[in-house]
């Protein structure tokens, strides 16, 4: 009975990877979900084994008469053949609990159903009346009474005074054997109810749903020469995004690393029959050693995005490709192709950072593994904390682990969700430095709240709003084409002069197309914001007033990326 509650280990231990995101970072860097469940197999058999040998060889050095007098064969046999099917048992019940916390509490009662109350029942209750096929049924569907009731059998017949022989315990006609087939089979049939249920889980799109889909997108999607049609449906009209679509429909370049041909996505809304539209018909693509900055306000699909392209939702409609590959269907093969670093550290605190590398080296297929971990240890800065485990790193230690694990294998395209989300700045400019160098191997799609950072480290912004690309471009360009003009900071040697400085700087700017207005005004001190002039003119006003209206200093500054950020925020519907 002790051995039941091993199954509390197996299904906690399952519900732990899957809420921690273990399982799914694991999935996403190639490790097939078979591979997954054999090594979690094997792990949790070992531990099995241990009590289990642990039992048998204190029964026999204590020369317990039930033991040593009955044939070993039929004790070996129940105990190691009762340990699959519980395995199995428990990663089937795993998939009913999402916390690892409601597994303890709920437990107690699934061992009192499988356990204690069908032992009772059939030995006290209805001992008298349970027939064969009743008690056969109950030993495969519940490996823990099969084996509570083949020990309870060798137990009987050394007490009437017929041990179990070897030969008795293959015998067909006595009750061992037949316990023993009937847990062969659960093993099987728990084997394949996993295998099932893990597919229907994780199978994000079915073959008539990929087919169908591939069909709408040829039907769409036409590249066959320069007289593509560009269908622009948006609510946005940045020429640079209507271009994009424009060359990524006419195939014009071979210089991408990914590319977005009219991903959709659509959720259908709890309660109701009506869909939400989380992304409209996106058209992006990633050049090789580019870093380009996904950006936009909560709920405009960014999350969402990122999701479809690795795998972890399937697309409404349209396809993605990544060097060549397309994400619909998911192969294992793309799984190697893609890195990601998530929001939020996702890593096994008992293992080192370089047991860390090393294990994702591998699953990536890395030609040399020893050589890609060392040289991710001293990209990422780790020499010192490699040999670590990972429990007791310091948020910036694993934010660089998790950046590592998802570069190592030099994959094609890597996603940066939020990197230097909880860190300081001193910490922050090492891993933009990390990011950096990480640019120079292979392509980075930058998700990120920070415009410092995205004006810092991208090549190209694209902003998402509403769940469609509305801007495209560099930082520069986003500033220029977007940005309210041009803050101009005064300061004057004495307030005598300030309402002489305001009144000649308003003059100044008068042209149909120039806008000006006094934003801030503290004693000597003054904001203006300049739209429609050009730092040029803005500079030689400066300088004209300077002398006369003893002007001490100043300074002009473009619009800032987050100002921009803010603009288009404004946009966003709250109800996506």
């Amino acid at each position: 009975l002790a051995l039941s509650f091993t199954l509390l280990f197996y299904v906690t231990n399952m519900v732990r990877e899957r809420e921690h995101g273990q399982k799914q970072l694991l999935a996403m860097a190639g490790l097939e979900s078979r591979a997954y469940y054999l090594a979690a197999f094997i792990r949790d058999y070992l531990i099995y084994l241990l009590p289990t040998s642990v039992f048998l060889i204190m029964m026999k050095a204590r020369s317990t008469p039930m033991f040593v007098e009955s044939s070993p064969v039929g004790y070996v046999l129940l105990l190691f053949l009762a340990g699959p099917p519980s395995i199995l048992l428990g990663y089937l019940l795993s998939f009913a609990f999402s916390k690892s916390q409601s597994v303890a509490l709920a437990i107690g009662f699934i061992l009192l159903m499988i356990v204690f109350v069908p032992f009772v029942i059939i030995h006290y209750v209805f001992s008298d009346r349970i027939d064969l096929s009743t008690i056969g049924a109950l030993s495969f569907f519940l490996p823990t009474f099969a084996l509570q009731r083949g020990l309870t059998e060798l137990a009987l017949g050394w007490s009437k005074g017929f041990p179990y022989s070897a030969s008795m315990v293959f015998n067909i006609r006595n009750p061992i054997l037949p316990t023993l087939l009937a847990l062969v089979a659960s093993t099987a049939f728990y084997g394949i109810l996993v295998t099932c249920l893990e597919y229907t889980v994780s199978a994000r799109v079915s073959p008539l749903k990929s087919t169908r889909r591939l069909y709408n997108r040829k039907r769409h999607v036409s590249t066959d020469g320069p007289e593509t049609k560009v269908d622009i449906k948006s609510d946005y009209s940045d020429e640079e995004v209507i271009n994009e679509k424009r060359r990524i429909l006419e195939n014009r370049e071979d210089t991408d690393a990914m590319r977005i041909q009219g991903l959709t996505k659509e959720f259908l809304v709890p309660y109701s029959n009506r869909r939400r539209l989380v992304i409209d018909d996106l058209w992006l693509s990633l050049r090789r050693n580019e870093c380009l900055g996904y950006l936009g306000p909560n709920g405009a699909g960014k999350t969402t995005t990122i999701k479809m392209l690795i795998g972890a939702v399937s697309p409404t409609s349209g396809n993605a490709t990544v060097e060549g590959h397309p994400i619909v269907p998911y192969s294992a093969e793309l799984r190697q192709l893609v890195g990601v670093c998530q929001q939020f550290d996702i890593l096994f605190s008992e293992l080192t950072g370089r047991e860390h590398l090393r294990l994702f080296a591998r699953l990536r297929g890395a030609a040399n593994i020893e050589e890609a971990v060392e040289t991710t240890i001293n990209d990422m800065r780790l020499q010192e904390v490699a040999d670590q485990k990972s429990k007791g790193y310091s948020g910036g230690n694993k934010r660089r682990l998790s950046i590592g694990m998802a570069a190592i294998g030099h994959p094609k395209v890597v996603f940066l969700d939020e990197p230097t989300t909880g860190v300081d700045v001193h910490i922050r400019q090492s891993i933009w430095n990390a990011i950096r160098e990480l640019k120079k191997k292979t392509s980075v799609v930058l998700i990120t709240h920070s415009m410092e950072e995205a004006d810092a480290l991208c090549d190209r912004i694209g902003l998402t709003v509403n769940g469609q690309l509305a801007a495209l471009g560099t930082p520069q360009r986003l500033k220029n084409v977007y940005g309210r003009g041009y803050k101009i900071n005064v300061r004057t040697a004495t307030t005598d002069t300030v309402e002489s400085v305001i009144q000649q700087i308003f003059q100044r700017f008068t042209m149909k197309y120039e806008q000006i207005k006094l934003i801030r005004r503290l004693g000597c001190n003054l904001e203006f914001e300049v739209e429609g002039s050009t730092v040029g003119k803005i500079f030689q006003v400066l300088q004209e007033l300077r002398s006369p209206l003893n002007i001490i200093d100043h300074a002009v500054a473009q619009t800032t990326l987050a100002q921009v950020f803010v603009e288009f925020a404004k946009q966003q519907r709250l109800d996506l």
